[in-house]
């Protein structure tokens, strides 16, 4: 228990188509632009609702369709380091830390275990909530993207066996804010880009409620799978595990009520 509230956070617990002219003008270029020439093709075989060859295509547009599609265009080196290299704020955090590796498969190889399962839990909690499709489809969307930071956290310290020291808690911990950073300019609604950065705030200093929800699905979630360095938790000790959190106020009593509601029969 002491590895599992080391590596997740858990804290204080008791354990117990672009349009084309002849002269285009110029415009700033869009990172949905150049990395997704293919997303765009799957789209229009996809799409329920077609759209022209002459529309404009940004994220928020077609993630609205599939963000798991639009997360594995973004989850490629040339993307990322181009992010990088345009983004003073995140190059001084990759420089300061020394986070030269970039490295997708951290990613990829959880896009149908960690994130499918937050966005299920999340979206459990959000109809138990009795929340908008609107808000369903932003919450899904950051659910998809919340990890994305982690394609640069050292693979050594993201999957490590055993405890994590303080340093390398303090670089786990960059993982919200770097997602953010590389996310920043690609198009993607801001409220889904905000719970991508404060998906580990405690719940008095994150007061969107589809971030909340969002910080409680991806606990339950990590809680629940085989890591590196545990074995999945039973839902009853997973609950019980966020129950303490809740009155610890690290994250929203009613958000894991909604859950644990969701959960009847708990095992």
């Amino acid at each position: 228990m002491e590895n599992i509230v080391n590596n997740i956070g858990l804290t204080n617990i008791n354990t117990t188509p672009v349009k084309r002219t002849e002269a285009p003008a110029k415009r700033s270029i869009k990172t949905s632009d150049i990395y997704l020439p293919k997303l765009k093709r799957d789209i229009y075989e996809r799409s329920p609702r077609r759209t022209s060859s002459a529309s404009v295509y940004k994220a928020s547009n077609i993630n609205q369709y599939n963000p798991k599609l639009l997360l594995k265009a973004y989850a490629n080196v040339g993307f990322i380091q181009d992010q990088i290299n345009s983004n003073p704020e995140l190059k001084a955090i990759v420089d300061k830390y020394n986070l030269n590796e970039i490295n997708t498969k951290n990613v990829l190889n959880i896009v149908d275990s960690h994130l499918t399962t937050t966005a299920a839990y999340a979206l459990k909690i959000a109809n138990q909530l009795g929340l908008s499709t609107d808000e369903k489809k932003q919450l899904q969307q950051a659910c998809i993207f919340h990890d994305f930071g982690k394609v640069l956290i050292p693979e050594e310290i993201l999957n490590k066996p055993g405890a994590l020291t303080d340093e390398e808690k303090e670089i786990m911990d960059l993982h919200s804010e770097l997602g953010y950073q590389l996310l920043l300019n690609t198009g993607i609604n801001e409220r889904v880009l905000d719970m991508v950065r404060n998906h580990h705030k405690k719940a008095a200093e994150n007061d969107d409620l589809l971030g909340q929800i969002l910080s409680v699905a991806d606990i339950y979630s990590a809680l629940r799978e085989r890591r590196a360095y545990k074995q999945p938790l039973s839902v009853n000790t997973a609950l019980d595990i966020l129950d303490q959190k809740a009155i610890n106020g690290e994250v929203s009593a009613e958000v894991v009520d909604s859950l644990s509601e969701s959960n009847m029969f708990r095992s």
